[in-house]
């Protein structure tokens, strides 16, 4: 399976876009942390300064008394260990388990309702210990809770929000700035090798340098290599026509002094077949812009007129040819005439038996051949139909070539595809 493209720019933005977004929730997870644990840190340290806060009052008192009710409704100060509830200590069971300034947090229940409690040992400036008690309520510590958590959560997601618009508007920017010179150099490649080539730009990253380079240097091969075909094929074209030129002028007077012969035939119906390909393979290698003379020409004369004269090859064979509809077009003359003659040389000359039907009309030329081919040109695509579809390609005309079982039609639509 052919593995699919993708664009370069999007796979970048694809990319920083997830990194991004792995980015923001690892933040983001950090961050939440950090808040349950500032919870914890914060709740410790407002918990150490009412101890010491209520401590010092409690020094500066003159009575003795065993519990000291601060301002605070939730919070107690005592004296002595046996003068703390018994459900507190239940659930902590001995003084010596505390540490000093650090309060300890346990969970009990009081009248059938869940409380949390906070418990610090804390020493007074004469030596004495104490002990503060803080006692809350279940409920409105899971309602402080899920409220501060709702404010995480809201502060998070737009802090993400906002990161994401950044992070986007980063990307679009930077995808943009990089982008250009892959622009710049698709633009300049299209154009090597034409006209408006324009002059090689110096990039600010050495691989788009390097590869400017590479391109210019492979068209610049590529089109050397066209040059040097193009040239050798019209040379060779110019060679093959004055010894055909010859060998016609010596075939016509051996046909006036010695009259008709098979073997002549043969011989002059060679020069004709080696004619049309040099003409043909000449009139591909013209380098020429210029358009060519146009006049109205009709598709059947010039059907029937190479039917007469190319007769020849569908002698011995069990061929019939027919000719429908009517039509004319505006092209050259001579170039019209090569390739017509390449495609009905093509059908007479590939297929054994059956009926080749041409049927023209305004423009357009269909050739069918209902018949069967010999040994490895089955196909009926022959060097005639490869020269045709070359000239289509350079005029801009429309060739279609289709093959079946039992049969194959080339059309040829001279008129130039938008």
């Amino acid at each position: 399976m052919k593995r699919k493209a993708v664009s370069l720019q999007k796979s970048l933005s694809r990319k920083l876009i997830m990194f991004g977004s792995i980015l923001v929730v690892f933040m983001v997870g950090i961050i939440t942390v950090q808040y349950i644990f500032g919870i914890d840190t914060a709740a410790d340290v407002d918990i150490q300064i009412e101890a010491i806060s209520l401590s010092r009052q409690l020094e500066q008192q003159n009575e003795l008394t065993d519990v000291e009710v601060s301002l605070l409704s939730n919070s107690n100060v005592y004296r002595h260990w046996e003068k703390l509830p018994e459900y507190v200590k239940t659930e902590y069971q001995s003084p010596d388990t505390l540490i000093l300034n650090k309060p300890e947090s346990k969970e009990a229940e009081l009248n059938g309702e869940l409380i949390y409690l906070e418990l610090m040992k804390l020493p007074l400036a004469s030596g004495e210990i104490i002990y503060w008690l803080g006692e809350y309520s279940s409920e409105y510590s899971e309602r402080y809770f899920e409220k501060y958590i709702k404010i995480i959560v809201m502060q998070s997601l737009i802090a993400i929000a906002v990161f994401m618009l950044l992070l986007f508007a980063l990307v679009a920017w930077w995808m943009r700035s990089l982008g250009k010179p892959f622009v710049h150099l698709k633009l300049w490649a299209e154009k090597l090798g034409t006209e408006q080539q324009q002059p090689k730009s110096v990039y600010d990253y050495e691989e788009l340098n390097d590869l400017a380079e590479q391109l210019e240097s492979a068209v610049e091969r590529i089109s050397a290599y066209n040059q040097r075909e193009t040239q050798f094929l019209r040379n060779a074209s110019h060679e093959l026509r004055t010894p055909l030129a010859i060998m016609q002028a010596s075939l016509d007077t051996l046909d006036e002094q010695i009259g008709e012969s098979r073997p002549l035939n043969r011989a002059k119906h060679a020069v004709e077949n080696m004619t049309t390909l040099s003409r043909t393979i000449l009139w591909l290698a013209r380098e020429s812009k210029e358009e060519l003379e146009v006049e109205s020409v009709s598709l059947r004369q010039v059907s029937e007129e190479l039917i007469t004269r190319l007769d020849y090859l569908k002698q011995h064979k069990q061929l019939s040819v027919s000719i429908k509809g009517e039509g004319s077009c505006l092209v050259n003359p001579a170039l019209i005439e090569i390739v017509m003659s390449n495609l009905i040389r093509n059908a007479f000359q590939y297929a054994e038996q059956g009926e080749i039907s041409i049927f023209v009309s305004d423009e357009t030329v269909t050739v069918s051949n209902h018949s069967s081919y010999q040994g490895d040109h089955s196909s009926g695509f022959g060097l005639g139909l490869e020269l045709v579809k070359r000239i289509c390609a350079k005029q801009g005309w429309r060739f279609c070539y289709q093959n079946s079982q039992q049969e194959v039609q080339v059309e040829v639509i001279f008129t130039r595809v938008c």
